[in-house]
């Protein structure tokens, strides 16, 4: 089982999206994939899941009742499921999406703000917590790939996933704040490394929202012939496209950018990048 961390610590990078593509991409490929989402924003889990919302909480996004959940056969269990559980030894049941192959573990805005706050003293029992589960033998004989999308910051959680995770992708926009931000991820990942028995290997940095214009191919080409960064660049790239926003929205139509036309540019890039990310997670 490979498990897979998207990753970067400036926010509006596009990790969810992508994180969304590639479930969508090996799911489709016929690989059982489980998505966990650690970012208390829920934003990968309202795309996969329905949702319940607290009113009286503008972020407090949680789980609905599991669609399996049966109160007279589950003793204490209150029907309820999140990657929170991971780390409070909760239930943990990933829910079917509606697409093949892909269950989700969804986030629960408010108990993950928690754990971010409680672990700030105490990332290690978070980490392990998270490799625990990872390691788990019936999630090794189910799972084929398990897909972490993270907040954007350095916290415990984000920390735990990279700790526990076989691969990286850090996506990146071309800007300046963007791209400056990258030595200090990379420095990011090296410290982790520090502390792990085996690599956490890059799968890349795969730039985002690209646009032909000046400053995009300028920035592109810096990234690439720089020492820091120039090996780590992806061949593939994912362009600033309408479908791709399109396609992040639940009541979007076609859910998904791989029910576009085999022709459209938007799908023809996601499967590229799925390529890549499969060459370097399957090889």
């Amino acid at each position: 089982m490979r498990t897979l961390v998207l990753a970067q610590n400036k926010g509006g990078v596009g990790k969810t999206s992508i994180s969304r593509i590639l479930s969508e991409y090996f799911a489709r490929q016929g690989y059982h994939v489980l998505g966990l989402d650690l970012d208390p924003q829920c934003n990968y889990s309202r795309r996969f899941l329905s949702m319940d919302y607290d009113p009286a909480d503008p972020d407090g996004v949680y789980p609905a009742i599991h669609p399996a959940y049966l109160p007279q056969e589950h003793g204490e269990w209150d029907g309820r499921s999140s990657t929170a559980d991971i780390f409070t030894h909760h239930p943990t049941v990933p829910y079917p999406s509606w697409v093949d192959n892909l269950e989700v573990l969804p986030g629960h805005g408010e108990r993950l703000r928690q754990l971010e706050s409680q672990a700030r003293n105490d990332a290690q029992t978070m980490s392990q917590a998270l490799k625990t589960f990872l390691e788990r033998d019936d999630l090794r004989a189910h799972y084929d790939l398990v897909i972490m999308d993270t907040s954007p910051s350095k916290d415990a959680l984000a920390r735990s996933a990279m700790t526990a995770a076989t691969h990286l992708l850090i996506p990146t926009l071309l800007e300046t704040q963007s791209t400056e931000g990258l030595v200090g991820m990379l420095a990011f990942w090296r410290q982790v490394n520090r502390s792990r028995t085996a690599p956490l290997e890059i799968v890349g940095i795969l730039p985002n929202r690209v646009r032909p214009v000046g400053l995009h191919e300028g920035l592109l080409e810096g990234l690439r012939g720089h020492p820091g960064t120039g090996r780590f660049i992806t061949p593939v790239t994912l362009a600033d496209r309408i479908a791709f926003a399109e396609s992040d929205h639940t009541d979007a139509k076609p859910k998904s950018v791989f029910d576009l036309p085999k022709a459209n540019k938007a799908r023809l890039e996601a499967e590229a990048v799925g390529r890549y990310v499969h060459g370097k997670l399957f090889a």
